[in-house]
């Protein structure tokens, strides 16, 4: 009985790579003429078939909807701040669902009509101590495009894109521009921090550990910032928001803070227009005798010096020292 053989005609290696060559740089113009990047070109983890982008690193992204960004590497012990702007290319509120427990229904929250990134930022404020996942999507068919990063004292751990990190030195003056975080590891003694924009209303995040602290600076008559608490995350206990008092010029905020070797980072929650005339500087205040510094008293030139007093010492009171 004959033999049935069957023959497979193999093309040559070299037709194969030019094929797999010319299909490559097909796919790579056709990227170019779109005129968008991917949106995740650094993402691990991520499946684009399913919408779902790998947010581990917390690095800045852009979000669209149908697409999910989650990250699952939260500690505790840490408070961590998701920053969202509203990116739409036409003025209208974006709804937004955020998922941290299985337990608990999502947190639904609203993300404020701007045009092109030009409004403030949302904060989403959660806890390391409730969940280890957060995953964040548009809740709303549309149009809609968020920009968002997560802001710790540990994320986000590979800044990319126009994320970047600077360091605060005592005593230099640092623009706090939009999408750009500041820190510091101060010496353990008082320090000073000195908030200033002269012409536009800022909104200023300090983090640190497991606190934050929103300040205002140059607030209008009804200065509002959307700051979304999630879980435990409780105001007063988790996070303040603070601005210059009656006494003070609305320009300027000085915070006391005593360094303690703990990380603090600072960014600008304001639009791109409105954070470029926000500076802030880190200055070391001298101590008196070894105790506690000389503390600005108000904007002028006096201070107010706390002297501590051992028994049976006479001293003389003045109108600028404070007994204790």
């Amino acid at each position: 009985m004959s033999k049935l053989v069957m023959q497979t005609k193999q093309r040559p290696v070299s037709h194969v790579r030019r094929k797999l060559i010319k299909t490559s740089i097909g796919f790579l113009l056709c990227g170019v003429s779109t005129g968008r990047l991917p949106i995740d070109a650094y993402a691990e983890n991520s499946d684009l078939e399913a919408g779902i982008i790998g947010w581990d690193d917390g690095r800045l992204l852009e979000l669209n909807y149908g697409q999910t960004a989650t990250c699952t590497s939260l500690k505790q012990g840490q408070l961590y701040a998701v920053i969202i702007y509203n990116a739409s290319a036409s003025d209208h509120d974006i709804p937004i669902s955020l998922v941290w427990s299985n337990s608990q229904l999502p947190e639904n929250m609203t993300i404020p009509g701007t045009k092109n990134a030009q409004g403030p930022a949302s904060v989403v404020l959660v806890s390391g101590n409730d969940t280890a996942t957060v995953s964040i999507s548009i809740s709303t068919a549309s149009n809609a495009t968020v920009q968002m990063w997560i802001l710790s004292v540990s994320m986000p751990s590979t800044p990319r894109q126009n994320l970047d990190y600077r360091q605060v030195k005592e005593g230099v003056e640092l623009p706090l521009l939009k999408a750009k975080n500041y820190f510091a590891v101060a010496k353990s003694n008082w320090h000073q921090v000195t908030i200033e924009n002269k012409y536009n209303q800022a909104f200023i995040l300090q983090i640190q550990n497991h606190q934050a602290i929103i300040y205002i600076i140059n607030p209008t008559k009804n200065p509002q910032v959307n700051v979304i608490p999630v879980g435990t995350v409780k105001e007063g206990k988790h996070y303040q928001i603070k601005r210059p008092n009656k006494l003070e010029q609305p320009q300027r905020l000085q915070i006391l803070y005593q360094g303690n070797g703990s990380q603090v980072i600072w960014t600008s929650l304001s639009s791109e227009q409105n954070s470029k005339h926000t500076k802030l500087i880190l200055q070391a205040l001298q101590s008196n005798n070894g105790s506690l510094p000389a503390l600005p008293f108000n904007n002028t030139h006096d201070y107010i010096v706390c002297s501590k007093v051992n028994e049976d010492t006479s001293i003389q009171l003045s109108e600028r020292f404070d007994i204790y």
